[in-house]
């Protein structure tokens, strides 16, 4: 609401969910799961308009760590991920029509102008948001700092752009019959 007003209020279910990773807002809609069924809900009244089939599920779930649902939202795309551990996936889902895009591998994920960032076991992708085509990709390694109780890891993550100019400059590197 606007004013702050209170509106509507709806049950999502199972408690064990993290309730502040699991929501998404688009307009005059709302994205959430309940009882572990991606839902929209009309933003004006709480009452469901849809559901996604194409969604992963999460019923009976259990959930370990910094394993558990993610909702992003973007340009009409819903991305949402599956919260298997290591083998995690993430669903391109569009809201309109509740079609699945594509899926892609990651652990973590970001959105920003049009391409999705996902952190998976080959290292940090970039995708379409709208079709999942590979735009770029770079290892990453991961290494231990500090000592016990100061212990972090720390990613080490190359620059796409300075990977392409290495490759660029090796195609580029003049012959040795070349005057200049």
């Amino acid at each position: 609401a606007y004013n702050g007003a209170f509106l509507w209020r709806t049950s999502i279910g199972k408690s064990f969910l993290p309730r502040e990773k699991m929501v998404a807002v688009d307009g005059d809609q709302v994205f959430v799961l309940i009882d572990g069924v991606l839902t929209c809900l009309d933003a004006a009244n709480g009452k469901t308009l849809r559901t996604y089939e194409a969604a992963p599920r999460y019923l009976n779930a259990s959930w370990a760590g910094n394993y558990h649902p993610l909702l992003l939202l973007s340009e009409g795309v819903l991305l949402v991920s599956d919260c298997k551990r290591e083998k995690s996936v993430f669903h391109a889902i569009q809201i309109a029509d509740g079609k699945l895009l594509w899926k892609h591998p990651g652990q973590q994920a970001a959105i920003a102008q049009g391409r999705v960032f996902l952190d998976g076991p080959a290292g940090i992708v970039c995708v379409g948001l709208q079709t999942g085509a590979p735009v770029w990709g770079q290892p990453t390694s991961v290494h231990r700092r500090g000592t016990d109780s100061t212990q972090s890891n720390a990613a080490t993550i190359p620059s796409p752009s300075a990977s392409r100019a290495t490759t660029s400059s090796k195609k580029a590197a003049p012959s040795e019959t070349d005057p200049t």
